[in-house]
């Protein structure tokens, strides 16, 4: 399986709050066995995630950990 993205975070000249990954298939399909409701799906992709950031330090040296997933940012 293939899995590649866009990462972003709110930081800027800060440490982040929040950070969101956008995940975009590049394999077709993966197999996962029979799970009783489809088999052989295609992976998902373009489906955003965004988890809250707990940081200490000061950047650019942030250590940070996640939490979530929290609602998207700027979603109506």
């Amino acid at each position: 399986m293939q899995l590649a993205g866009i990462g972003e975070d709110d930081g800027g000249p800060g440490c982040p709050t929040h950070a969101s990954f956008m995940p975009t298939a590049k394999g077709g399909t993966i197999d996962v066995g029979w799970t009783g409701i489809l088999h052989d799906q295609r992976i998902i992709g373009q489906a955003k995630v965004t988890v809250a950031t707990t940081c200490t330090g000061t950047y650019p040296s942030c250590a940070c950990s996640y939490t979530g997933p929290i609602p998207n940012p700027n979603v109506n």
